[in-house]
């Protein structure tokens, strides 16, 4: 049996139909992924938690939703200046639970269903890859040392992506959180 069209994103299921050819002649079946049930969200989350239209193991650069800065969410092709507003707003608002996934996206009307469609793929809300800045200080005459350190932990072992020093640039927070409180 071959499909009558490809299914390059799971996300070209939901709300889609079928025509089923069947001996008491031709049959619309909808999908069981409708946007208008009340567990869309969590339908979709266990989709794609368990399914993929990919054949790798690994999928690289996709963007991480729940992080990702403006000028970033700006890039994702279909982002009017506009959406990109609004989930910025939007994702800012979010519970934790609910930014687990990117259905948020369309469940709360940031994205119509097309526009969905077109920058899921891009999209992520997880990943291997962590990234951290390790700051050495000393309490007289500030920070010894700062670095900007990426990791991907896909791989097996783990590997450095990035290594940076970044001691003479300006903090990105007050100098006064490294130092100790005294009660």
């Amino acid at each position: 049996l071959v499909a009558a069209f490809p299914v390059a994103s799971l996300m070209d299921l939901i709300d889609s139909t079928v025509l089923v050819s069947t001996s008491s002649g031709p049959l619309i079946v909808q999908s069981p992924l409708q946007s208008t049930v009340p567990d869309f969200a969590m339908q979709v989350e266990a989709l794609c938690d368990l399914v993929t239209t990919r054949p790798e193991q690994i999928v690289y650069g996709r963007i991480h939703l729940p992080t990702a800065p403006e000028t970033v969410v700006r890039m994702i092709p279909g982002m009017t200046p506009e959406l990109t507003s609004q989930l910025i707003t939007q994702r800012d608002s979010l519970e934790a639970t609910d930014s687990a996934s990117v259905t948020w996206l369309l469940t709360r009307n940031v994205l119509d269903l097309a526009t969905f469609r077109r920058v899921f793929p891009e999209l992520t809300t997880g990943g291997d890859v962590f990234q951290t800045e390790i700051v050495v200080h000393r309490a007289i005459g500030g920070p010894l040392l700062r670095r900007n350190l990426v990791i991907d932990a896909a791989s097996s072992p783990a590997r450095r992506l990035h290594w940076t020093d970044l001691t003479d640039t300006p903090l990105q927070f007050p100098e006064s959180l490294l130092r100790p409180t005294v009660p």
